[in-house]
């Protein structure tokens, strides 16, 4: 089979490179997220797929799936839609199948470890309707580095409607206590924070003692 180089270069600048072929299959592929510094990060890899060209209208139908961040094996399945003539995508499916938290470490700030929990979540975009989607995080522990403080049994659900993001959930044991966390990210480019995190009491001397073990 005929061989075309992609490395380095955008999905639809790869897609348009390929088009002249009916089908092409990706193995091992990777993915990557480029930042606004031109910071690439790797968000998938041992990439597995088929990519089906339709010449006559100009798109390209993906099926792939592969491990996400540090995962030890595949844990995303992606169906989506391309529409090469406009460089835009007409439609997607994503579903992360449960999967350990600590394979988005990386994610995390290096402040944060991560000690157990799974995380799961479906995604849908379609260009005429916008997206939406959800992301659930159950009986997770974080702890904060070098302070003592751990924040177990976190379950959280995050839903996506089109530009906003709502958030619900809370931690069932801080050091003797349970928190609450509630609400919501909208404004898509410049996003406008709205998060609240409660209790109805806090055991500060469990809090301190927790902290002093590490000073």
């Amino acid at each position: 089979p005929s061989r075309k180089p992609t490395q380095g270069m955008d999905l639809f600048s790869s897609l348009r490179l390929l088009q002249s072929f009916r089908q092409v299959t990706v193995v091992d592929g990777k993915l990557f997220f480029q930042t606004p510094s031109d910071r690439e990060i790797l968000i998938g890899h041992s990439i597995d797929g088929v990519i089906t060209m339709a010449p006559l209208d100009s798109f390209a139908n993906i099926r792939a799936g592969w491990g996400l961040f540090e995962a030890k094996k595949r844990n995303v399945e992606c169906d989506a839609r391309v529409d090469l003539s406009r460089g835009k995508l007409d439609s997607l499916s994503l579903k992360l199948e449960p999967s350990p938290i600590e394979n988005f470490a990386s994610v995390l700030s290096s402040l944060f470890e991560t000690k157990q929990g799974t995380v799961r979540g479906e995604w849908a975009f379609r260009e005429n309707s916008g997206f939406r989607g959800f992301l659930e995080i159950q009986n997770a522990g974080l702890g904060i580095k070098n302070t003592g403080l751990e924040f177990q049994k976190i379950h959280t659900m995050a839903v996506w409607e089109g530009s906003k993001i709502l958030f619900s959930g809370g931690v069932d044991e801080f050091h003797g206590s349970r928190l609450t966390l509630g609400g919501r990210i909208e404004g898509w480019p410049s996003p406008q924070w709205d998060l609240q995190l409660g209790g109805d009491a806090l055991d500060l001397g469990a809090i301190l003692k927790a902290i002093n073990k590490n000073f």
